[in-house]
């Protein structure tokens, strides 16, 4: 890109200019311009075939708003020019005005600025055409660090209905950076839908930048249009060289159209969530942990208990991990990784975590998951067994960096057993257990062998023991200490059934010791 052609005319070369036979009034759209600039006579030249068109609106700019009179000869070119660029550049006669102010912000020895970026803490939901693709390359994702944190997946499927075209382009523009062919496949459907004319409209009524903005909009759309046919021929070769490519965009592109299937309440809930997590706002907030609460309980309740069935173990102490099982259930499914995360997100902005509301965070925080219908494609495609021809060939995934979901480390405190007693007061809810009484074999008699079975670790030898006599043993054990859960996680509990604590959630409950399903999963009675 050139930028030595443009330079500030003297007073005397101006009152020239305005005074020669062969310059024409400027256009009403030079009102803009302000700063006296001229075109080079080298640019002036080349500008029919001018490729670049920053110094092609510049060329035009000069010449058509400060007319030189020495190179009259040369406004045959700018005026085929100007036709010719306001059709690559999607612009009308009043859209110049926009190039006229444009060319006073590069003010000679200022450089090119780049454009201006909401500010991190404005609502999604409020981002302009110009906003958006500003945001979505450097997508602040509701950090007080968030210049470091880029998801531009995630803010696209998060934007919804409220993704404009230019905002489109600003992903197009990631993706086709990316030579990752998972990436391709996961951003194919929006170049399907790309629409330059839609841009041109968007930025005429985007009247919350400044022209200099907006003119990156078209150039950046422009050289689209250019790269996008070259994009295209790349995947075409890629699809057509291995099945298991062919294969990938298959899947992403079913996905895209699945993802019409989810309940849209619950991509409206999330969306309001994001809009009050990137404001800050704690009135957007208020309130919204009960309210996650009662979506995520009626998508939980709604999958059928025998699914958790195979989560149970015959170890005692599995049981404790009974709830990441049960999580990543529920989170492989659209509706129940958007409850989920809407949940977790909530509990954040209240401070009001707890081991569940953690585990949730832990669940979702490395998925691709369901904002949307590219980051469910991608989903889709890591659960998809995609095998290449080349054996050397290695499909990666795009990388995932979302430190804002919240997560926690650990848990403390728990007890399980059969119920005694489940005694409700207010919030909190006590649960008692009943004495456990356990069979188990005990050998009465037996003798060792000098057969070998084992060298401990300090060279000791241990030898084969044969129990010749076995008795059955009845052991009374303590149980353990009642636990005081949220009320909330006591729902469904009754006096006989076996449950397991941990904190104050009721990670599961099931009808009796030694049953396999569940009647009760994080608080939420199933059937």
């Amino acid at each position: 890109m050139r930028t030595t052609g443009i330079r500030v005319v003297s007073a005397m070369g101006a009152f020239c200019a305005a005074m020669g036979s062969a310059a024409a009034s400027p256009p009403d759209w030079c009102k803009g311009a302000t700063e006296k600039l001229t075109a080079s006579e080298r640019d002036l030249k080349d500008l029919p075939g001018n490729a670049d068109a920053e110094d092609a609106v510049e060329t035009i700019v000069a010449q058509s708003c400060f007319p030189d009179a020495d190179y009259a000869q040369y406004n045959k070119n700018v005026d085929a020019a100007l036709l010719e660029w306001s059709r690559r550049l999607e612009m009308t006669d009043a859209d110049w005005v926009d190039a006229a102010s444009y060319t006073q912000t590069l003010r000679v020895g200022h450089g090119r600025p780049s454009i201006t970026r909401p500010e991190d803490k404005k609502a999604w939901t409020t981002l302009s055409p110009v906003d958006q693709f500003a945001r979505i390359p450097d997508s602040g994702m509701g950090m007080s660090n968030s210049g470091s944190i880029s998801d531009a997946t995630y803010l696209v499927d998060a934007l919804g209905d409220h993704l404009a075209m230019a905002g489109r382009l600003a992903y197009i523009q990631v993706c086709m950076r990316s030579e990752n062919p998972v990436m391709w496949a996961m951003c194919q459907p929006d170049i399907d839908a790309f629409d330059r004319k839609k841009v041109a409209a968007e930025l005429r009524s985007d009247t919350s930048h400044e022209a200099y903005d907006r003119m990156l909009v078209r150039f950046a759309s422009y050289q689209a249009s250019l790269a996008l046919p070259k994009h295209a021929d790349k995947v075409k070769k890629l699809r057509a060289s291995d099945s298991g490519y062919e294969q990938m965009f298959k899947v992403a592109a079913a996905a895209w159209k699945d993802f019409g299937g989810v309940d849209a309440k619950l991509l409206q809930l999330m969306t309001e969530i994001d809009d009050a997590r990137v404001t800050k706002s704690r009135k957007a907030s208020a309130g919204c942990v009960d309210r996650t609460w009662a979506v995520w309980k009626s998508v939980v309740e709604k999958i059928p208990a025998k699914s958790f069935g195979a989560l149970a173990s015959e170890d005692a102490s599995e049981k404790f991990w009974f709830l990441p099982r049960a999580l990543g259930l529920i989170v492989a499914t659209p509706n129940g990784y958007l409850a989920s995360l809407a949940h977790n997100l909530c509990t954040g902005l209240e401070d009001k975590q707890d081991y569940l509301t953690r585990e949730l965070g832990s669940a979702v925080k490395y998925l691709p998951g369901f904002r949307g219908p590219r980051n469910a494609a991608h989903s889709a495609l890591r659960l998809q067994t995609i095998t290449l021809d080349d054996r050397d060939a290695r499909i990666e995934y795009p990388e995932l960096n979302r430190p804002w979901i919240q997560t926690g480390g650990g848990s403390s405190g728990g007890g399980m057993g059969e119920i005694a007693k489940v005694t409700a007061s207010g919030d909190t809810t006590k649960i008692e257990f009943a004495r456990v009484k356990t069979k188990q074999q005990d050998c009465v008699k037996g003798h060792r062998t000098n057969r070998v079975t084992r060298i401990t670790s300090d060279g000791s030898l241990e030898y084969e023991y044969i129990c010749q006599a076995w008795k059955t043993v009845v052991i009374d054990e303590p149980p353990f200490a009642p636990q005081t859960v949220s009320s909330r996680y006591a729902t469904g509990l009754k006096k006989k059934m076996f449950v397991t604590v941990i904190e104050n959630v009721v990670v599961v409950a099931y009808p009796k010791n030694g049953a396999t399903t569940p009647s009760v999963v994080a608080g939420v009675a199933i059937k």
